[in-house]
């Protein structure tokens, strides 16, 4: 399955990003016309640009249009208007991942200990 047959397309913040510059445009206009009708792209990295080629920033207060019958969201700093909301979903996605890194840590250091005797 690809892209053009989903219903709604996210980009991951920071997915495409290049430091100190601006998105690449993963997806050109062209490739609206083979997605089905109402479909949407929700352009989540919109702070460095997008990387749709027909994306434009929007805001909270009109979030959406449409090119070619395709819904665009891209709204900069989406987190920023919930910012606990944000922060706790950050948290719960990452912690699971540090406390593994911490736990490798703590046995890599029993290991050394074990065999620093």
């Amino acid at each position: 399955m690809t892209f053009v047959n989903s219903g709604i397309l996210l980009t991951p913040n920071g997915a495409v990003l290049i430091t100190g510059g601006r998105a690449p445009k993963l997806v050109n206009r062209g490739m609206l016309s083979k997605m089905k009708p109402g479909a949407a792209l929700v352009n989540v990295s919109f702070d460095q640009g997008g990387c749709f080629e027909t994306s434009r920033p929007t805001t909270h207060a009109d979030p959406t249009y449409k090119v070619d019958g395709i819904v665009h969201y891209c709204v900069a700093n989406m987190p920023g208007a919930v910012p606990l909301s944000s922060s706790e979903a950050l948290n719960n996605a990452t912690l699971p991942s540090a406390s593994y890194a911490f736990d490798a840590v703590r046995v890599d250091r029993i290991i050394t200990n074990i065999f620093a005797s």
